[in-house]
């Protein structure tokens, strides 16, 4: 299983190694994924209501062989973006997790408030200081090579035999995440699973006017 990262380290020292760089294709992923001209509807959203409420079916679309955990922050700040979007990541990313893990393993959902300040930031980062909703989804699977790594975003891309997999999980999580203006990490060791990261931007007053 895992160790859960230390965030202390991860989001001041290597910001910028850590946060996934703007993948080369997203213009084009979105446009032909059909994002691009589709008006979401933003609003306020807790991650953990979220969770919540999918989990029952998060549960019963792993199957009964793979365990279900969370840990949820108390008092996580609110985002805004598509609730319905979101719920369709989480889905998304346990029925990756539960065929990485072939059917048998932990899933686990986390939680928690994360502050990048200015100088935490430098001209490399891809991301902007600020106060965000962390989501980490850890799996307990096979893990993925550098080189499955570097196309996981790709659409259409997918290493599940021929007629189990469209490649457009991924590419969905990924399209979601900067329209919400966040940004997602994914790191996998093979024979030791995989942990997705996503930032979500907190929802303030402000964010709540420019959405309206």
């Amino acid at each position: 299983f895992q160790q859960r990262p230390n965030l202390v380290k991860l989001f001041t020292t290597d910001i910028a190694w850590i946060i996934l760089p703007a993948h080369s294709g997203s213009t084009s992923s979105q446009t032909r994924l059909g994002q691009k001209n589709i008006d979401h509807v933003l609003s306020q959203t807790n991650l953990n209501d979220r969770i919540i409420i999918m989990q029952p079916l998060i549960a019963n679309a792993v199957g009964s062989g793979i365990a279900v955990r969370t840990e949820l922050a108390e008092d996580l700040w609110d985002t805004l973006c598509d609730p319905n979007r979101l719920d369709t990541l989480l889905l998304n990313l346990a029925i990756n997790a539960r065929d990485a893990m072939r059917d048998t393993g932990v899933l686990s959902l986390e939680t928690e408030n994360v502050e990048i300040l200015p100088e935490q930031s430098d001209e490399r980062a891809v991301i902007s200081a600020g106060q965000y909703a962390l989501l980490r989804v850890i799996d307990t699977g096979t893990g993925m090579s550098r080189e499955t790594l570097n196309r996981v975003f790709d659409p259409f891309f997918t290493t599940k035999p021929a007629g189990q997999g469209t490649g457009l999980g991924l590419p969905m999580v990924y399209s979601f995440v900067k329209d919400s203006g966040g940004d997602i990490r994914i790191d996998s060791t093979q024979g030791i699973g995989t942990t997705v990261t996503i930032l979500l931007p907190r929802c303030t007053a402000l964010s709540r006017e420019m959405s309206a």
